[in-house]
């Protein structure tokens, strides 16, 4: 089916974009086209920029280099709802050997669609209409770059301004790219030098790129204090087989009863949590005690690992001597890595 969409009026013509549902192994190009009428009027030594127009076309395929036919079947979608076929893509020759990739050749479009899109993208420009023309200018320097004049509703571009700007296009990218790969070398040069100091050193370099997308992956890795954690994929298959446990305190205000801490204890299981009060950390022995007893004598269930950080209280004789005698196994977290004893972190 079709869905048209009105982009814009020439010359009391609208201008439609034919959204075309193809059958499968084919595809359709959106591209805007104007009536036949007004495609009469129009010369093939000029380009109309076309702001409805995703690719440059023309119908001459004497123009073309490296020119290959459609691997697929794409197609054009015209205004009256018809398409018309591909026949081909290539490059354009321009100007100091400079190449545009990718124009199409529509056999039956007598005319050449210079696409807004494209170039503005190509040329990094911006390009301002108007009642009598269409300027195009340099979004980095604000100078101007190229006037279409407007003749029969029509923006109209002669075929030497045209490929001037496509060379303009080619040679813009590729000053883009040599100038980017010449400040990273002085970047690296200088011992990653900050790129604010390099656009003071190299100021004619800098101005020829957008610094706000400019980074250095090596830069990027060296500021990293510590490599990032992997999500642990490990769970217990037995209830309080594995215990995780973190103290957290001295809050700022006792509580009522005189309470400035609490410990925790979180199944690996079932992420059950408990926790229990206190009013200073020499009871981290005794509650420890406490809670496996319960644990064994309300679920039926034996602690086999017990997970904490380095914590003085968590690694006394008393504590280790108790683990040694139920046979559990105490694992603890290296110095300074939380992230190994996250699981109770992240509920504290």
């Amino acid at each position: 089916y079709y869905c048209p969409l009105v982009l814009s009026v020439v010359t009391g013509v609208s201008l439609v974009v034919s959204l075309l549902v193809p059958p499968v192994g084919l595809s359709v190009i959106m591209v805007a086209s104007s009536s036949i009428d007004v495609m009469a009027d129009c010369r093939m030594e000029e380009w109309i920029i076309d702001s409805g127009a995703t690719h440059h076309m023309t119908g001459d395929p004497k123009v073309f280099h490296g020119y290959k036919l459609s691997s697929r079947k794409d197609r054009v979608s015209l205004a009256d709802g018809s398409s018309i076929s591909v026949a081909g893509k290539g490059s354009l020759p321009l100007l100091n050997k400079f190449l545009v990739h990718n124009a199409l050749h529509v056999p039956h479009i007598p005319l050449n669609l210079l696409s807004v899109s494209k170039i503005t993208k190509e040329l990094n420009c911006k390009l301002i209409f108007s009642a009598d023309r269409c300027v195009m200018q340099d979004l980095v320097t604000g100078k101007r770059i190229g006037i279409g004049l407007a003749s029969d509703g029509l923006y109209r571009l002669p075929m030497r301004a045209a490929q001037a700007l496509m060379t303009a296009a080619s040679q813009a990218t590729k000053n883009r790219e040599d100038s980017l790969q010449l400040l990273l070398r002085w970047h690296e040069r200088l011992g990653h030098l900050p790129f604010g100091l390099l656009r003071q050193l190299f100021p004619d370099i800098c101005s020829r790129l957008d610094m706000t997308m400019v980074s250095c992956d090596v830069c990027h890795l060296a500021k990293h204090v510590r490599a990032s954690y992997s999500l642990s994929s490990h769970r217990s298959n037995e209830v309080f087989a594995m215990i995780h446990s973190d103290v957290w305190g001295p809050a700022g205000i006792p509580s009522c009863h005189g309470f400035q801490y609490f410990i925790t204890f979180i199944d690996d299981y079932s992420r059950n949590t408990i926790v229990y009060l206190l009013k200073d950390r020499s009871e981290v022995p005794t509650v420890i005690e406490t809670f496996i007893a319960y644990v064994e004598t309300q679920y039926g269930a034996s602690v086999k690992t017990f997970r904490s950080d380095n914590a003085r209280e968590y690694m006394c004789q008393s504590v280790d001597s108790f683990f040694q005698k139920r046979g559990i196994v105490h694992e603890t977290s290296c110095s300074y890595t939380p992230p190994q004893n996250g699981v109770v972190d992240r509920k504290n």
